[in-house]
């Protein structure tokens, strides 16, 4: 018999729904395996990261499903964008509020908008060539992220 974990928090349940297109048995699954656990980890590591070292998120990529992971990403990105545009209501990631919050911060809505752009484009790469060199990649993606952000970390 399968054990399986009660989530009673109302915001986690609400985010399993969104990022499983609103089809319950597919949020139950996704609260109910690891994935859960990972995505909760990239949530946690994922504001230290931004405002230190972006590669500390890379092995959430690497060593997981990648586009999965880079699905949440897209949506955390999406959801900054909504916060910024101060459409609050309809965040798909609506237990991570400040994690959605940290980054509205440090991107700028056009900046957001091209990450999204070119996190699709890759993530749309990986779905179809097995031949990419994921971690290179990742590395790019993060690094390319990291240097939109508003915040000027070098002084020249």
């Amino acid at each position: 018999m399968v054990k399986k974990k009660i989530i009673n928090d109302e915001q986690c349940l609400l985010s399993a729904l969104r990022l499983s297109s609103g089809i319950p048995p597919v949020a139950l699954d996704l609260l109910n395996n690891k994935n859960w656990e990972i995505r909760n980890k990239l949530c946690e590591i994922f504001p230290i990261a931004i405002q230190s070292n972006i590669l500390e998120i890379l092995p959430i990529f690497v060593e997981n499903d990648t586009v999965m992971c880079i699905n949440w990403l897209i949506y955390f990105l999406i959801d900054a964008m909504k916060w910024q545009q101060n459409i609050k209501t309809n965040l798909i990631n609506i237990d991570q509020t400040k994690l959605i919050q940290l980054i509205s911060e440090h991107f700028n809505f056009n900046k957001l908008n091209n990450s999204i752009y070119e996190w699709t484009f890759y993530r749309n790469a990986f779905l179809n060539n097995t031949l990419i060199n994921k971690e290179l990649l990742i590395t790019y993606l993060l690094l390319n992220l990291i240097n939109k952000t508003k915040m000027n970390f070098i002084q020249y």
